[in-house]
């Protein structure tokens, strides 16, 4: 297919794509390309999404619901884009020129409501702009009192105005100031039926007492100064700390300031295996949607599809929903375009309709796809056509030779306890492996083949069914399968085809070879005890297996450890370029209490502890030496998955420890001198360098894959409790708030640690 190379082949020029086409909803957090901020493609739903924010920022009303304004749902399915919109929108709140929006970001909110709120939405208020809040609402409070005099309206309009200070109004005046405090805390008591709140903004007025109301609102245990108040009850519950929320936006509205709230993957937080939690979390959404909306403010949620089917019917009045579809090959070539500039003549429109069909017009796939098309044609001076596409595809997805895949598959068939040929000839055509019911029996074949990119592909697979009709086969794409012909496989084959890659493949080759059998048998007219004898044999065969499996898990474990040392080498290699050596006798000049001052360590130790609990591979070893049933083998301590887990778990742990050590050596080098002085741009950009070798590395590791991966060593275990669960959801929540951002935690914290 020529017609598409374009006459020239591309010259070199920075990389004009992401290098991975993921977002992170993050206001700190910078993009992954060369260029200062990825392009957006205004399909119709984003169009639609950002006029509705220019309407909302504007103050115009919602042609839809004029009375009120509505919150957002942002849905579409992975890839789709929905970060990436919450990213546009979120910039263009953060900088609005009316400096009277207040934004909290949630990305892919991990554990219950109380945890998330304390960890990571209310380090994002400003504890000064809130007590200013809290005085401007007190003005109006006392403004009101005033109005109904004529000698004291013009007061009145002041204190509206932020004229005059409301405290120092009482004070002059003599006004009552404890009934003007009443009446306040009846005002907030609008918005939530717990007193504490009320109570403790009240409070908050009072200088001696603002430090410990704002520790309170952190989610720290009352003083005893608040305690005497009758303010004994932490903010500890989801209930509570949604409403700490909604009193925010109910003060912040009330004074013309808008609440903000942004919620990328907003379905986790009501996943759980708790119905009586999820319909609470249900009913505090719904009237922190109440709220925000009464307060003129802003609720954008961004979540998969079928969330609108789990949102009661009142909820989901309260929201407009943004349904985001897959690029079509138009706006795929204009983020082409966009991208490249002036040389977007060098990727032609074939390649780009190619790569749309691929994958759907994904943008998630789409992008990251043309970007590894650029990238080679730069590198090797390519002309970009549809066989670079195909090249760069195989390339990339078909990193598995077929003997490790066939490696995978025999390991599956064996793992189920049933007997198989390899390379087995069946009505004149070879399959790669042949399973049986039984010997000389009906059974089911597996088919491998490489990316299915093209119709040519699917008409050479059908081609060789044609030769067995009615042959029972399970299709396994080692590499990429196109979006387009996803169907017309399933269609041929009777079942979905399998991609090698995608996760998670062995079960679901074991669910289909499972599910073909059984059918089968269903339909074999064969006596109880033949049935149960087979049966009774796939055991042993499963037993023989596990055992076999054990006597390897020696060498493996030794490969596992060189395979561990060489990566852990590499890593240190990438932070030791850019640590900064000690001079000649430089002290450490740090606090007594260990290398780093304690926000610093604090940050690292969080993470360590993540890590080391985030696997649960401790919990794993001590479950597989626990009594099991008799006859039930297990083999949790015997497998790829639980290898590869426990060598990333390592991996990661020397990853941060080697943060730590970097970041400690710049400290001292930054406080070599005795006298403080202010840090020079070069030792602000070393730090920053130091904490961007962490975060580029850590996104390359797959970490959050270890609980699924540790659960897959285990195809024999019981299974999971309800209890352990909510358990593993929980650990898994506090390990993303202690992991996620931390290079920009760890940055800010020694930049403040630093500076005199």
């Amino acid at each position: 297919m020529s017609g598409d190379n374009s006459d020239n082949p591309p010259s070199g020029r920075p990389y004009p794509f992401p290098h991975v086409a993921i977002d992170r909803l993050s206001p700190y957090r910078a993009w992954s390309g060369s260029r200062l901020t990825p392009a957006t493609i205004e399909t119709p739903g984003v169009r639609s999404a950002l006029d509705y924010v220019e309407a909302y920022l504007a103050g115009r009303p919602d042609p839809s619901s004029p009375s009120s304004w509505k919150g957002m749902l942002i849905v579409g399915q992975l890839g789709i884009g929905k970060t990436h919109l919450a990213q546009v929108i979120a910039h263009r709140i953060i900088f609005d020129e009316t400096s009277k929006i207040r934004p909290l970001i949630l990305d892919s909110p991990a554990g219950d409501f109380a945890t998330i709120y304390r960890t990571t939405l209310v380090g994002q208020l400003d504890r000064f702009d809130l007590y200013n809040r809290l005085k401007d609402y007190y003005a109006m409070v006392l403004a009101d009192d005033l109005e109904g005099s004529k000698a004291t309206s013009g007061l009145a309009e002041g204190l509206r105005q932020g004229v005059y200070d409301p405290r120092k109004v009482v004070e002059h005046f003599g006004l009552v100031e404890s009934a003007l405090r009443d009446q306040l805390r009846r005002h907030l008591l609008r918005v939530t039926e717990i007193a504490n709140f009320s109570k403790a903004f009240t409070l908050a007025l009072i200088p001696e007492h603002e430090q410990s109301v704002w520790e309170w609102l952190q989610g720290r245990p009352a003083s005893k100064t608040l305690q005497q108040y009758g303010i004994t009850t932490l903010i500890d519950g989801e209930s509570s700390a949604f409403d700490a929320l909604n009193v925010l936006a109910f003060v912040y509205g009330r004074v013309g300031y808008r609440f903000v709230f942004i919620i990328d993957e907003f379905d986790k937080l009501l996943a759980g295996s708790d119905d009586r939690r999820t319909q609470l979390v249900k009913q505090s959404v719904e009237r922190m949607l109440n709220v925000f909306i009464d307060s003129n403010g802003l609720v954008v949620m961004c979540a998969m599809p079928e969330i609108q089917q789990s949102l009661p019917a009142s909820t989901r009045e309260r929201l407009r929903t943004y349904r985001l579809a897959p690029f079509t090959t138009a706006e795929l070539g204009q983020y082409v375009h966009n991208a490249l500039d002036s040389e977007a003549h060098r990727f032609p429109a074939g390649p780009i309709a190619y790569i749309e069909g691929l994958t759907s017009g994904i943008p998630r796939q789409a992008i990251t796809l043309c970007g590894q098309v650029w990238g080679r044609a730069e590198r090797d001076q390519l002309p970009v056509n549809n066989d670079l596409v195909r090249t760069v595809v195989r390339e990339q997805y078909e990193r598995s030779s077929f003997q490790d895949v066939r490696a995978s598959v025999r390991q599956v068939i064996q793992a189920a306890g049933l007997s198989w040929k390899a390379d087995h000839r069946l009505e004149g055509v070879i399959v790669d492996f042949w399973i049986p019911l039984w010997e000389d029996g009906p059974g089911v074949a597996v088919m491998i083949v490489g990316s299915v990119l093209q119709q040519e592909d699917l008409e050479e697979i059908g081609r060789r069914l044609e030769e067995a009709p009615r042959l029972e086969v399970i299709l396994v794409v080692n590499g990429f399968l196109s979006a387009a012909l996803r169907e017309e496989a399933a269609s041929l084959l009777g079942r979905q085809p399998l991609v090698y890659e995608e996760e998670p493949f062995n079960e679901m080759l074991r669910g289909q070879v499972t599910a073909t059998l059984r059918r089968i048998e269903s339909t074999t007219q064969e006596d109880h005890m033949t049935t149960l004898r087979r049966h009774v044999d796939r055991l042993a065969l499963q037993q023989a297996y596990t055992q076999s499996f054990m006597e390897q898990m020696s060498g493996r474990i030794d490969r596992f450890g060189g395979e561990a040392n060489r990566r852990l080498a590499f890593i240190e290699r990438g932070i030791s370029e850019v640590r900064t050596p000690l001079p000649p006798g430089a002290s450490q000049r740090l606090s007594a209490g260990g290398p780093l001052p304690e926000e610093l360590q604090w940050h690292f130790d969080r993470a360590l502890t993540a890590v080391q609990a985030l696997g649960g591979l401790n919990d794993l070893f001590k479950e597989a030496f626990a009594s099991a049933s008799p006859g039930l083998p297990r083999r949790r301590l015997a497998s790829r998955a639980l290898f590869e887990a426990a060598g990333v778990a390592v991996v990661f742990q020397r990853l941060i420890e080697s943060f730590r050590e970097a970041v400690a050596e710049w400290l001292r080098t930054a406080h070599r001198d005795d006298e403080p002085r202010p840090l020079s741009r070069e030792q602000e950009e070393r730090l920053r360098l130091i904490c961007r070798t962490y975060t580029t590395t850590a996104e390359v590791l797959p970490l959050f894959q270890l609980e699924s991966l540790a659960l897959t060593a285990a195809p024999y275990a019981t299974e999971t409790s309800a209890t352990e669960q909510t358990s593993r959801s929980i650990r898994r929540g506090e390990a993303a708030q202690a992991l996620d951002n931390l290079g920009d935690r760890v940055l800010g914290a020694a930049l403040a640690a630093a500076r005199p």
